[in-house]
């Protein structure tokens, strides 16, 4: 019994000596030359919470200070993310030929600074975390903290450690010491893995793709992005995506995390949806998956938002172990469907799906323990599963292949049956031909003398044809020189666009001649009352004492656009009147007020068509729509009458319109006399003026073939009324081509602008 006892306080007195020499000793010596990584270091650290988040370190190494510094074995409270927490650790070098090493401080923290002053008085700042910028570290690594040592042989060197937390995470302190040559050699051979498994996945994403451009086969474009995805998570994974691609922008890297976990999921559905064809072998479970799909779409942009407005590490973490949880749950269901079908390539996929799931589920409890045994089970079950889905492709290919071959084989079985049908259906031919020979000897013989009589009835036809084509070409050599004829009436538009600031002609036919014209003058008084063409030398005197009701100023400027009824021959024939009861009007009778010249033309037009009528013949009706415009441009005046066609205006990046009278031109079907007034108005610097027929806003078009009508029409011409007149003008073709399409034209189109 005695001797129990004394064991007993043996071992209690051997354990309290241990504890106080680990407390009185706090420099830990690096003695063994063949160790390369030194853990545990703790036991030497001392900590310090800083609750203001605003010590800085002169302060913390401050003398005075130093007893604030609690052994970290014997620091009772849990580290919280809102503070700052400091270490302080002393090491010594007790080997000679071994100077550099790499300090490991543990942990994910954000932000670390590592304080190692100097013999000569100077201090030496590392910064490391997994949110610093690659050009602020001393070390090139993103998911470890890192922090390179000098230690001299048989110096205490006192290094002092600042962590901050910016997501989060809870601070640590789980420091290690690496020699700096097996670091090295560790990071080689883990980068060179890495780099072959990289390697291969790119590979077989490549091919994959393709494949796919190859047949258009969706399976190998689903295929590539979920390894793809699978690359993107392991480059997240080892740093590589932090540490190469945004060096400087470590805050996207759970961005990417969250994007990769996310899409590896949606893709592994959308995979096995085109691969296992899952709307045919599974049709009552297909709308879940693809209502699961969706789902997981829509929760990426509201765990990113999230994660920006408020970076919780921890909370994304356990909603992403928990949306792993379900996605195993859903597949365990999905396996359970797929393998009652009984098809081979879905158990192709089960095996697959289920070697990364189950190497999921292992690298959850082997993470704790490391993180690279857990990177190598991660990688193995995904790499398995690619070669299973692999497999399964081939084995997809080749029962297709096979059926094709089947196909063929049917395709050729059922030829061969059709060949011997067809030869009994030509024998029975055979005898029917030969009975039915006579009587299609007979009507041979009658045909040919139908043939013979239809042969003259042909060359009676072709004859007919040509006289018609010839009458043809004369009529339409005729309309040709009738346009000629028209076009020479017109007054050249370069003439009326030479007299204004600025102006534009657009007059398009429906057919080769017009039914539409426009008439302008510009020096009325410069001609006799005697025939058109022949001048006077000098132009007559305008008294304004004398009675001009119908008489302007003879400076002024006459623009007329005039609509005959019809258009072609008819409505050429129409212009040629029209044009010359304007020149007798106007020219010889010199009336150049609107409203006048509108009475005028209607008396005379309407005495021409009726005039040569008998009272027991019908009467005419045809008549003329026209907008009169005559300009002063001295007394910045301006006027206008119209029958039915109005006036626009543009000033002050404002459309104004002004209405004719509801009155057309010749037409005795009125009760009522016809009034035409003159609209009166001033000019304005950089007006623009537009008138013009009704056959632009009347034209069919567009994609549901209505008509342009005149408020679109109207708004068109606002729009371009700012750019000069020559390119209205291109901008009017234009529209009208673009609106018209391959609809014939409507009716004669003509627009007339002016800006003065």
């Amino acid at each position: 019994m005695w001797q129990r006892i004394v064991c007993v306080l043996f071992i209690t007195l051997s354990v309290n000596i241990g504890r106080g020499q680990a407390q009185v000793n706090k420099t830990f010596q690096v003695n063994d030359d063949k160790q390369d990584v030194y853990s545990n270091l703790n036991r030497y650290l001392q900590v310090f919470e800083d609750t203001s988040n605003a010590l800085t370190f002169k302060k913390i190494a401050s003398e005075s200070f130093q007893k604030n510094f609690v052994p970290h074995a014997q620091y009772s409270r849990k580290f919280q993310y809102k503070y700052t927490y400091w270490g302080k650790i002393t090491l010594q070098n007790n080997i000679s030929f071994k100077d550099d090493w790499i300090l490991h401080i543990g942990g994910r923290n954000s932000e670390v600074e590592v304080f190692i002053p100097q013999k000569n008085g100077q201090l030496m700042v590392q910064k490391t975390g997994v949110l610093v910028p690659v050009s602020q570290k001393s070390i090139n690594e993103a998911i470890i903290s890192l922090a390179a040592l000098h230690l001299p042989y048989q110096v205490a060197q006192t290094v002092y450690i600042k962590i901050t937390v910016k997501d989060r995470r809870t601070p640590k302190f789980d420091l290690e010491l690496f020699d700096l040559q097996g670091y090295n050699d560790t990071l080689r051979w883990e980068s060179l893995f890495q780099g072959l498994f990289q390697g291969v996945f790119w590979i077989m994403i490549l091919y994959n793709l393709v494949i796919y451009f190859t047949t258009k086969d969706r399976t190998y474009v689903f295929y590539s992005s979920y390894m793809f995805f699978i690359s993107m998570y392991f480059l997240y994974f080892h740093g590589f995506l932090r540490e190469y691609f945004i060096p400087e922008h470590p805050v996207l890297d759970n961005f990417f995390w969250l994007i990769s976990v996310s899409m590896m999921s949606v893709l592994y559905y959308g995979f096995m949806r085109v691969f296992l064809h899952t709307r045919d072998i599974i049709p009552r479970v297909d709308p879940l998956v693809r209502f699961y799909i969706g789902l997981r779409l829509i929760l990426i942009p509201i765990e990113l938002i999230y994660y920006a407005t408020v970076p919780n590490f921890p909370l994304m973490n356990t909603i992403s172990l928990i949306s792993g949880g379900v996605d195993a749950a859903f597949s365990l269901y999905l396996f359970v469907v797929l393998y009652r079908t009984g098809s081979i390539t879905a158990r192709y996929f089960i095996l697959g799906a289920l070697s990364l799931n189950l190497a999921v589920i292992a690298g959850v409890f082997i993470y704790s323990y490391s993180r690279f045994v857990y990177s190598l089970v991660y990688q193995g079950g995904a790499a398995l599963e690619v070669l299973l889905f692999s497999l399964g492709l081939g084995y997809k290919i080749k029962a297709a292949e096979q059926e094709k071959r089947k196909a063929q084989s049917d395709l050729i079985e059922q030829l061969h049956q059709n060949e011997r049908l067809q030869k009994e259906h030509t024998q029975e031919l055979e005898n029917k031909v030969l009975e039915r020979t006579a009587k299609v000897q007979q009507q041979k013989e009658e045909i040919l003398t139908q043939a013979e009589n239809l042969k003259e009835a042909v060359e009676q036809l072709n004859v007919k044809n040509v006289e018609l084509e010839q009458t043809n070409k004369h009529i339409t050599d005729s309309i040709n020189y009738a346009r000629r004829i028209q076009q020479a009436l017109l007054c050249d538009p370069g003439e009326v666009i030479r007299n204004f600031k600025e102006a534009f002609v657009f007059l398009a036919p429906k057919d080769i001649v017009s039914g539409d014209f426009y008439w302008f003058n510009e020096d009325i008084f410069a001609h006799k009352n005697e025939p058109i063409g022949i001048q006077t030398t000098a132009p007559p005197i305008y008294d304004e004492d004398e009675d001009n009701t119908k008489r302007l100023h003879p400076r002024v400027k006459v623009l007329i656009a005039a609509d005959g009824t019809g258009h072609g021959v008819p409505g050429a024939f129409m212009t040629v009147m029209g044009q010359n009861l304007l020149d007798e009007i106007i020219l010889n009778q010199k009336i150049t007020e609107p409203s006048q010249i509108l009475y005028e033309l209607d008396y005379r037009l309407t005495k021409t068509l009726q005039g040569t009528k008998a009272d027991h013949q019908k009467q005419i009706n045809d008549g003329m729509d026209v907008a009169i415009l005559a300009l002063d441009e001295v007394a910045r005046k301006v006027y206008f009458s119209g029958a039915k066609n109005p006036f626009w205006y543009v000033r002050n990046g404002e459309i104004h319109q002004v209405k004719g009278s509801k009155f057309p031109i010749g037409s005795r079907q009125y009760r009522t006399s016809k009034v035409f007034e003159t609209f009166t108005m001033d000019m304005q610097e950089d007006d623009r003026y537009y008138i013009f027929t009704d056959g632009f806003q009347d034209q069919f078009g567009g994609t549901s073939g209505r008509k342009y009508m005149r408020k679109y029409f109207r708004n068109f011409l606002l729009e371009v009324s700012k750019e000069p007149m020559s390119t209205q003008k291109r901008l009017l073709e234009t529209e009208l081509r673009d609106w018209q399409g391959d609809n014939p034209q409507t009716d004669d189109i003509l627009i007339m602008g002016v800006r003065v």
